[in-house]
């Protein structure tokens, strides 16, 4: 059971919500590029027991911690390769770069999925990874082998 009574849950989610989606820094700028209610979180797979009744999501350039260091309540994060972003983002992409033996030289490949790359190194390991492994063996990359 929440801190509030049934009846009022709706209407308190609903003001948690807007100050969310209206929170802006000084220029103007969103604070928050996603804010969610509890119920529109298993279209994105963050449905579980643990979440909260309100989902936020920083704009880019900003973080949300629980750092007290600061007096500042709202400043740019100074650094990226956190958790929490929107994995669909440009600036969220990562780079994979394969050399050596099994790997053709010179491929450049569109964007890989992270889930690929646990088979693709089993295949040039000549390991056969378990069968609940999710993700493809990224056969563009590498070479024919004996």
């Amino acid at each position: 059971p929440g801190i509030l009574p049934p009846e009022d849950y709706a209407s308190v989610q609903d003001e948690i919500v807007n100050a969310l989606q209206s929170a802006v820094n000084a220029d103007g700028e969103i604070l928050f590029a996603r804010v969610l209610r509890r119920e529109e979180l298993p279209a994105l797979h963050l449905d579980s027991p643990n979440s909260g009744d309100v989902f936020a999501q920083a704009a880019l350039g900003y973080a949300l911690t629980d750092w007290r260091g600061n007096t500042e309540v709202v400043e740019p994060a100074p650094y990226y390769g956190q958790h929490g972003y929107d994995s669909t983002w440009p600036e969220m992409h990562a780079i994979l770069v394969a050399a050596g033996y099994g790997i053709r030289p010179g491929v450049r490949l569109p964007a890989v999925h992270l889930l690929d790359v646990l088979p693709t190194a089993a295949s040039l390991l000549r390991v056969k990874p378990v069968e609940a492994v999710d993700g493809r063996v990224l056969v563009e990359m590498l070479q024919e082998r004996p």
